[in-house]
């Protein structure tokens, strides 16, 4: 077990006793292990764990404020938002309801109760009504089998979600996923022919085998992360602060989507990243004003990154101005 050294900055100077960072051999089986058992330790991308830092800025959210987490599923970001902003009301978003149930057990094990969890398209978040699903306080174990929810049953009312009421949005946006090595070999179709000819495709399926059309319709997945990121700052208080992030490469699903905000919204600024890009490994993507790193792209070819297995990820930094 070796401690993530770059990300110590963050942990310590922002928010005292926050989570550590460690990284463990790729062979591990953390399910075995009794920190896991007993809820101290769980798996995180440490560029996830840099998008939810670059969120939260230099000194971390004031009680009471509002945090909201867009394509939440599978939970991972929304866990260490719950950690982080304790004292402030935290609330995630997903589409699809088997990861979102994921998410909830996954909130459950951890004892983040207080979390709102709600299931919908994240575009619609201030227009539709969203239903909101229950989560369980922790339970002891025993030897007696408990009964599981089903879904009906964890969905206890439905909400529309009020505009311009967050104070922090984290707009983790569905891509490509090229910016993950370990994803991309696994939708990776056997060696084969699809019926184009071409050799080796990508499966247009995600893990529970619903389709992503967007895989091979670039135009249709634009079309969603623009809906995504401009929901995402209708959602945000004017003041407050987003990151929109993908785990892509490609600038198109990137910059050119911030790039379309920025044109869409003259409210919309994009603001410094709250952290050193001498000591994160990552390299600058986009500036704004003086001259200052408003987007980062972390690389997985990059050595920091690559002794951690860690994915690739774009952090854009967004401000709405009063």
């Amino acid at each position: 077990v070796t401690p993530i050294e770059w990300l110590e900055p963050l942990t310590a100077t922002r928010f005292g006793s926050g989570p550590k960072f460690f990284s463990i051999p790729a062979d591990t089986q953390m399910s075995r292990l009794s920190s896991y058992k007993d809820g101290r330790l769980f798996g995180l991308d440490v560029s996830s764990a840099s998008a939810v830092f670059a969120l939260l800025g230099e000194h971390g959210p004031e009680p009471g404020s509002a945090v909201l987490d867009l394509c939440c599923a599978p939970g991972t970001k929304l866990l260490m938002l719950s950690e982080l902003c304790r004292g402030s009301r935290v609330a995630g978003v997903d589409v699809n309801r088997d990861r979102l149930m994921v998410c909830r057990s996954l909130l459950t094990k951890y004892g983040s109760h207080d979390v709102e969890l709600y299931h919908g398209d994240a575009r619609d978040i201030c227009n539709k009504p969203m239903e909101r699903l229950t989560i369980a306080k922790k339970k002891s174990r025993g030897r007696k089998r408990q009964r599981r929810e089903s879904p009906a049953e964890a969905l206890v009312e439905t909400t529309t979600l009020q505009a311009g009421s967050w104070d922090y949005v984290l707009c983790d946006a569905e891509c490509t996923h090229d910016g993950s090595v370990k994803h991309m070999l696994k939708h990776l179709e056997a060696p084969g022919r699809d019926s184009s000819g071409v050799v080796g495709f990508w499966q247009q399926q995600d893990d529970r085998g619903h389709p992503m059309p967007w895989l091979g319709n670039l135009d249709e997945l634009e079309s969603l992360q623009r809906g995504l990121i401009m929901a995402a700052f209708e959602a945000l208080k004017p003041g407050g602060t987003m990151v929109y992030s993908t785990c892509s490469m490609a600038r198109r699903q990137d910059e050119s989507i911030v790039e379309y905000l920025l044109k869409e919204r003259d409210s919309a600024v994009l603001a410094p990243l709250p952290f050193d890009l001498y000591t994160v490994p990552c390299r600058a993507a986009m500036k704004g004003e003086a001259d200052a790193v408003c987007a980062c792209r972390f690389d997985p070819a990059d050595n920091d990154l690559a002794r951690v297995d860690a994915g690739g990820l774009f952090i854009a930094r967004i401000h709405k101005v009063l």
